[in-house]
């Protein structure tokens, strides 16, 4: 089994918004776990939480402003089987970005 790969859609200064391709081969149905890495924290992979990270898109949140992250989805087929997607680095934006920001600093 191999996992998908992983878009990034959007980012702000406490959340990802991000989708992933479905894992290829194993047995479906396929479950899905988002997990997110900060590299300076330590802590190594943490299974997200919250509402959509057991879907192919999910808004990760309750990140910090400005900070480095990996984002990757565990896959996990009917047969137990585990892969994960090849994960991405993103950098969250800092506190006083907004969408319109870049057009209205002219």
């Amino acid at each position: 089994m191999t996992g998908g790969a992983i878009s990034v859609i959007l980012v702000g200064p406490r959340s990802i918004v991000a989708t992933a391709t479905e894992a290829t081969g194993g047995t479906a149905p396929y479950a899905h776990l988002w997990q997110v890495n900060w590299p300076r924290g330590g802590a190594g992979w943490v299974n997200c939480t919250g509402a959509g990270v057991t879907t192919l898109a999910a808004t990760i949140q309750g990140l910090g402003p400005a900070a480095a992250y990996q984002l990757r989805v565990q896959y996990t087929d009917a047969g137990s089987n585990v892969a994960y997607s090849p994960a991405v680095a993103v950098a969250t934006r800092g506190v006083g970005w907004w969408p319109g920001a870049a057009r209205r600093r002219g």
